[in-house]
Parts: structure tokens; sequence; C-alpha cells
């Protein structure tokens, strides 16, 4: 099929143009040097699983919409049949993903006083729950005590959601020191990310300039499922420092 040689150029920048903004400055040379060939194995290679993902999103959040109770309905009444921890979890979940915060902790909070109350679950889905509503004073004394039954911070949400209540209230030293610990052990770029956007904010640039090209070179050299997992912070990394290509 004969392309005209205009379309042929238009298609290479494009191509070109997402791969530099991505960070995936290998393929530039791929797409340049080996024009149309070169621009349907990135597109089949990296651009086609990216946009799988995003078309499974759109039709889950299509089913939302055509039943939005339907889910929370089941498992209302699997809570009226057996009113069990996994249960009430199960529920306050399902409420957390519609942004019906007072209803998870309605579902959620009545069981701390059972025998099963600290469960390391149950905490971190109510004071998330808490967070998502600006109560960042009851996230941190409730992830306050699971830190302490967690020991050495075992779980990195609880951990991070944690830090993140003290950024909230103003405790940066405090914050500062946990995102310290979380460099330690955490996995993915978010924890990264979110610590050198707090440097950023305090005058450190230097410092968070740094983390935040570790991210953009750790994504560049990475399968493409860790750039799809991390994209948001890769993103966020890029836009923060001046020179992303470096």
């Amino acid at each position: 099929m004969y392309i005209p040689l205009s379309l042929s150029v238009i298609l290479q920048v494009i191509c070109a143009v997402h791969a530099y903004k991505t960070g995936r400055y290998f393929w530039i040379w791929i797409i340049l040097f080996f024009s149309l060939i070169g621009c349907a194995v990135y597109f089949f290679v990296e651009v086609l699983p990216e946009l799988q993902p995003a078309a499974n999103r759109a039709a889950s959040g299509a089913t939302d919409a055509i039943a939005p109770q339907h889910k929370i309905n089941k498992l209302k009444e699997q809570l009226e049949i057996s009113d069990t921890l996994e249960n009430r979890i199960s529920l306050g979940d399902a409420y957390i993903g519609r942004k019906q915060f007072d209803e998870a902790i309605a579902v959620m909070e009545p069981y701390r006083k059972k025998p099963q109350g600290d469960d390391p679950e149950l905490v971190e889905k109510l004071a998330l729950a808490h967070f998502s509503k600006k109560d960042y004073e009851q996230t941190r004394e409730l992830l306050k005590d699971a830190k302490n039954s967690l020991g050495k911070y075992e779980n990195q949400r609880v951990h991070l959601l944690y830090t993140l209540s003290l950024q909230q209230l103003g405790d940066t030293d405090g914050a500062l020191r946990e995102y310290e610990k979380l460099m330690e052990y955490a996995l993915g770029e978010e924890a990264r990310c979110r610590y050198a956007l707090l440097l950023k904010e305090i005058g450190r640039d230097e410092e968070a300039d740094k983390i935040f090209r570790d991210i953009i070179q750790k994504c560049k050299i990475s399968p493409p499922f860790y750039r799809r997992e991390h994209r948001t912070w890769l993103e966020t990394a890029q836009k923060a420092v001046k020179n992303p290509a470096i």
C-alpha cells in the first residue's frame, strides 16, 4: 500500500515525540531509522499495551454507571446474613470506592470494639476513609496504633498513609523522618515521588531533583508494564525537573 512521504514523516514525528515525552529515548532512533516499520513496532510494543488497561477501566466504569448500587446491595445482604470482619471490610471498601466515606466509617467503626478490632486491614481501610474526608487527625491516631502493631512497618501502604497524614497536619519534620524510613524499603515510585515533592516544597531542590531523575531513569530502563503501573509518578517527575532527558 502506497503511503505519501509527508504522512510517513508525520507518523514518525508523532511517535518520536511520544517516545521522548514518556522517557523511551532508545525508541527514537528506531523510529527515525526504520521509518514506518519502526513506528509500527513502537505502537504494538509500547503504545498498544497501555491502551488496553484504559479500555478495561472504561468498561468497568460503564458497568458501575449502569448498576451503581448493585455491588453494594449484594455486600449489604451478605453482611446481614453473616456479620463478619471480612464482610464489613468488603462493604466498607466498596463504599470507599464510591467516595461514600461516612458510610464506610459507619460500617467498619463498630468492629473496632470487637476482639478483631485491631486487624491491620480493617484499620487501614478505616484510616483511608478518614483520610479521604480530610480527617487527618483521626487518620494519624488510627495509624499510630497500627504502626506499633506492625513493628517495622510491614505494610507499606499503612506507612505511607501515616506519613501523608503527618504532612497534611503540617508536621513536616515528622513526615520527613517517616519518608526517610520508607526509602529504606519502599517498592515502586509513589513514596519516592511524594518524598521528592515534599523536599521541593521546603526548598531542598537538589535532593528532590536527584530523586526525580532516578525515577525517570528507572522507568526508562524498566519493562513497559512497570512504566504503565507507575505512569502517574513518572509524569510527575518529568514535570518537576527542568530537563527530564537527563
